[in-house]
């Protein structure tokens, strides 16, 4: 009878960690949805860009794009784009920008959509383990929270997803380019042409977190 009380108890005290986990969740999703702002920008999905170098990034993709006023990148996100180029051949690039009047940005549950942020495994797990439920739960909280601190602060990016060609390769192979290219590209590898993927204006430079996930 003990043994069978004591089931109990975990049982009810896990039944009441998720829900409170889950109320957590859908409190920071729905601020999230009520704040986020997102305007795709179809017109230069397509886009070839030719990068010179590492260091002429910014410039390189301004003068096609004619980017002119204030358009930062964060150094520490600068120094992320070797690695970006090295183990996958992309570009994920947020550009803060000047303010902008856009009537036709998408809010609420369409921005939420386009960005795949809508719910999804976390409200569905009756045939889930309690720790993955609560994994799920506290990881989702935890990104919305992000979303919801960047949006927090009032601005405004453009960002932009590039690919340039990268060798078909898998496993072992693969992770020989990647220490390669992290150590020093190959003299010819710039200038070199890269295609812009997805574009977008949005009020938080995470918006691609699930639409364009990488690690």
């Amino acid at each position: 009878m003990i043994k069978y009380f004591r089931i109990l108890n975990r049982i009810t005290t896990q039944h009441l960690s998720i829900l409170s986990l889950r109320a957590r969740w859908a409190v920071k999703y729905t601020q999230t949805c009520l704040r986020i702002k997102y305007m795709p920008l179809k017109d230069i999905i397509r886009q070839e860009i030719v990068i010179n170098s590492l260091d002429t990034i910014h410039e390189d993709i301004s003068t096609v794009l004619n980017l002119k006023g204030t358009w930062n990148i964060n150094e520490p996100e600068q120094a992320n784009f070797r690695g970006m180029i090295a183990k996958y051949g992309i570009l994920d690039i947020a550009y803060q920008m000047p303010p902008a009047h856009l009537p036709n940005i998408m809010r609420g549950s369409s921005a939420m959509k386009a960005l795949y942020l809508q719910p999804s495994v976390v409200t569905h797990d009756e045939y889930r383990e309690a720790e993955d439920i609560k994994f799920d739960l506290e990881w989702a909280s935890a990104k919305f929270e992000m979303l919801n601190e960047q949006i927090r602060k009032g601005k405004w990016y453009l960002l932009l997803f590039l690919r340039t060609d990268y060798p078909d390769a898998m496993g072992m192979e693969r992770a020989k380019y990647f220490f390669q290219y992290m150590k020093a590209f190959p003299e010819d590898y710039f200038p070199r042409k890269f295609v812009i993927e997805d574009a977008a204006i949005s009020n938080t430079k995470s918006a691609w977190s699930n639409k364009h996930f990488y690690l």
